[in-house]
């Protein structure tokens, strides 16, 4: 939602320049958690990150979801993933991905990368 506007009054998709952008993070492998930052900045949540909040049913696939409020500013940029589940079993750092009101992601190479 644009920053001082109602939801009916806010353009759908437009981010602005100052506030805060929630983006919706799906994923189905059996980590618990991820952890989330952008290049020079510290993560938006304590390692080991944030632990998925619900799972939802999405084509026959369950998909673990994950909600970030980020600043506006680092949702026009990318960022970097990793998933964990909570007890030393990680994914290495991911390469830079391009945030999105929605994503989704999986784990090729030991890595997190969109979901093709």
């Amino acid at each position: 939602m644009t920053e001082g506007k109602t939801p009916e009054e806010a353009e759908p998709g437009v981010i602005p320049p100052t506030g805060t952008a929630t983006v919706k993070v799906y994923c189905a492998e059996a980590y618990t958690h991820l952890y989330v930052w952008v290049e020079g900045k510290d993560g938006y949540t304590a390692w080991p990150g944030a632990q998925y909040e619900a799972t939802e049913d999405i084509d026959g696939t369950e998909y673990k979801r994950w909600t970030l409020v980020i600043p506006a500013a680092d949702f026009a940029g990318n960022g970097r993933f990793i998933l964990n589940d909570g007890a030393g079993n990680q994914t290495s750092d991911s390469e830079p991905i391009k945030f999105a009101e929605t994503m989704f992601i999986t784990v090729s190479g030991g890595k997190v990368v969109l979901k093709q």
